[in-house]
């Protein structure tokens, strides 16, 4: 993952939705960055014989879902290309195994990582796991969280900044410090 040049700005994307894709696109050309789209195909979770899930089971390869995947990917890194308008190098990235190793692993080199958080009950972020919040304890790099509706560049009320626990022990001046300048430079 060396690279010349400025770090890229990593952005994680999973679905249609590209508001995650918006935000790290915009970001990319603000701070005239290389912006880095990264997928990531988990590994299958098992494996389900017939019958085990009654009529409804559909086997599908793990390569179908690769490929799934790949178009997922090329639309995402389209879509990212014409975000940036030729203004930032755009290259894309299909990570293979779990999603939390694939993304660490991708952002590395990279100045941030952007990932997009969906909107629904904390209750059931809290129950499930928040794949931001495990990459914020454990990423080298700060970790942007953006909300699934977010509309564009403007103002925001706020900038949150997660504490991992090698922050709270080693101290947090520097982690404090760029949340700060990112808060001014957004106004919030």
């Amino acid at each position: 993952m060396n690279s010349t040049g400025p770090e890229p700005i990593v952005v994680a994307v999973a679905d249609e939705h590209d508001a995650a894709l918006r935000y790290a696109a915009t970001e990319s050309v603000r701070e005239r960055r290389p912006l880095r789209v990264v997928h990531a195909v988990p590994p299958p979770r098992g494996v389900v014989g017939p019958g085990a899930g009654g009529p409804e089971t559909i086997l599908v390869t793990y390569r179908a879902i690769e490929l799934v995947a790949e178009d997922l990917l090329q639309q995402q890194y389209e879509r990212a290309v014409k975000l940036v308008d030729g203004d930032v190098p755009v290259a894309k990235v299909l990570g293979r195994g779990p999603v939390i190793d694939v993304l660490l692993d991708q952002s590395e080199d990279a100045h941030r990582l952007v990932l997009q958080h969906r909107h629904g009950p904390r209750l059931s972020r809290i129950l499930t796991g928040s794949t931001a919040a495990a990459l914020a304890a454990r990423a080298t790099v700060p970790v942007v969280s953006v909300p699934e509706l977010w509309a564009g560049p403007r103002a925001v009320p706020h900038v949150t900044v997660a504490l991992g626990g090698r922050d709270v022990e080693g101290g947090c001046d520097a982690l404090l410090e760029s949340a700060f300048a990112e808060a001014a430079a957004r106004h919030a």
